[in-house]
């Protein structure tokens, strides 16, 4: 990665009909950072640099926030279904 100990990790949504999308979690302190649409696919797509370990996300397509159904979901400790991502420490 580019940051000292952080792993590239690439993003997809597909929401050819939405006007925005953007990828936020606690990687970001649920800041949304936006995406590029792929025109040809309808997908939605970044890749940002995290560091290891479990992350909580969602996506936010124009207005709403939801979760990634190809993604692993989790309850967070208020109820709220988030998308998890777990990000290997990356190999030296």
């Amino acid at each position: 990665g580019s940051v000292l100990g952080t792993v590239a990790t690439r993003f997809e949504m597909r929401a050819p009909d939405a006007p925005s999308c953007a990828v936020t979690g606690t990687f970001n302190k649920w800041k949304p950072s936006p995406m590029q649409k792929n025109e040809q696919t309808g997908t939605w797509e970044t890749s940002l640099e995290l560091p290891p370990g479990l992350h909580q996300l969602k996506f936010v397509v124009g207005e709403e926030w939801v979760c990634n159904p190809n993604m692993q979901t989790l309850a967070d400790e208020n109820g709220f279904e988030n998308n998890v991502i777990a990000v290997e420490k990356a190999i030296e």
